[in-house]
């Protein structure tokens, strides 16, 4: 072919230019196959842990059955469901818990943080909650709502004291806390118990 000529009439370019087509859609069709494995990995290789956290009382007849935690890596949202809680669940020392006092018993918050304090979590010092529940409220923190459930089993409290963090809270200052602690007189016992023990 000489300078200024144009392509051969034989079909040739068209079979070159179609091949070079399917090439082009064979590697997005691979990169998009690629892509849509990744987004639907998991973190560590699996399908997620279960974590079997015990919520039961022993104080009542009509137990509850264990709560179970599901999560698939570090920074999974904590969505709670009916029966279950979805999340993570942290080293008890990595979060931050205040107690406050929502009764007329005098240092019921410093003894219930004691006790809270003995399972292994970050306790700030107690203050006075604004409200005076007639139960004990567990609030979490956006994300914390599976270690919330947790304390709250630790500390023989019902999954329904376990809520989302008022607004605003309770107290004067939250001081940092993942979780808030308004202790009501169902706390008295577990506080008068550890103190006696």
């Amino acid at each position: 072919m000489s300078p200024g000529s144009h392509a051969a009439d034989d079909g040739s370019f068209q079979r070159s230019a179609g091949i070079q087509a399917g090439r082009a859609a064979l590697l997005i069709g691979v990169a998009i196959l690629i892509g849509v494995l990744l987004l639907h990995r998991t973190p560590g290789g699996g399908g997620g842990t279960a974590v079997s956290v015990d919520t039961t009382t022993s104080t009542s007849s009509d137990q509850t059955s264990p709560t179970t935690v599901r999560g698939t890596g570090p920074g999974t949202t904590a969505k709670p469901t009916t029966g279950t809680t979805t999340g993570t669940l942290r080293a008890p020392q990595d979060i931050k818990v205040l107690v406050a006092n929502g009764t007329s018993t005098p240092g019921l918050a410093g003894k219930v943080s004691n006790v809270v304090h003995a399972k292994g979590y970050n306790t700030l010092a107690s203050t006075n909650s604004t409200q005076k529940p007639a139960a004990s409220i567990v609030y979490f923190q956006p994300s914390y709502s599976a270690d919330a459930a947790s304390l709250a089993g630790k500390l023989n409290l019902p999954g329904s004291a376990v809520q989302a963090m008022a607004q605003p809270p309770p107290v004067a200052n939250l001081n940092g806390a993942n979780i808030l602690i308004t202790v009501g007189p169902d706390l008295a016992n577990v506080a008068s118990t550890t103190s006696s023990t």
